[in-house]
């Protein structure tokens, strides 16, 4: 196991935000994550990506957790639906599967510190890891906003988890060290109007 997962997760090349303009996950960010380990400001990291030519921004905001799972919010522009919070999971899945489990009403599941669990209805694909197509779950628009404020309100932790058919699946805990302000940067980059939006 991986002691850093990020040098699993953020693989050089892989593009983990599907939708609008694609965000490539290279070799200096997970680098940077690793040779700043110490530092508790590196649990979440931003990667950016600006068109001049079309005048817009993109930005995804992310940690992990061993041994392969990540989290974090993607945005590219001000359209509230380019909004997304992005949950990859260490399970194992083809597309054919995943399509099945998109019939099943799947949620991301969300717990502030040791606050009240709420939901938000999540679409499902795969996203590829090194050899590995991975189960990645996503939600967009108001949904993502809520999920990424209330992340960045955290003070020690946020726990997610696929909720699917009464199961509660893949729970995981991230830090939310540095969280507030990258996630904060990330909307403003992007134009979005990100009224506060509590989780209801």
């Amino acid at each position: 196991m991986d002691s850093h997962p990020l040098s699993r997760v953020l693989t050089c090349g892989q593009s983990f935000y599907a939708g609008g303009v694609a965000m490539r996950l290279g070799a200096l960010a997970a680098l940077a994550f690793l040779t700043g380990a110490g530092n508790a400001s590196a649990q979440w990291m931003t990667q950016k990506d600006d068109n001049p030519f079309e005048k817009t921004k993109s930005r995804w905001v992310f940690t992990a957790a061993a041994p392969s799972y990540g989290f974090g919010f993607a945005c590219a522009g001000p359209d509230l639906q380019s909004a997304k919070i992005l949950f990859i999971t260490a399970e194992e899945i083809d597309a054919g599967s995943a399509a099945v489990m998109s019939q099943l009403s799947p949620e991301i599941a969300v717990i502030i510190d040791d606050g009240e669990r709420f939901d938000v209805p999540a679409s499902v694909d795969t996203v590829k890891i090194e050899s590995a197509s991975l189960l990645r779950l996503s939600a967009s628009g108001e949904d993502a906003i809520k999920v990424a404020q209330a992340v960045g309100a955290a003070r020690r932790r946020v726990s997610v988890a696929v909720t699917m058919v009464g199961q509660v699946l893949h729970p995981k805990n991230f830090g939310v060290s540095g969280s507030k302000r990258q996630i904060e940067e990330a909307i403003a980059a992007c134009g979005i109007d990100a009224t506060n939006r509590p989780p209801s």
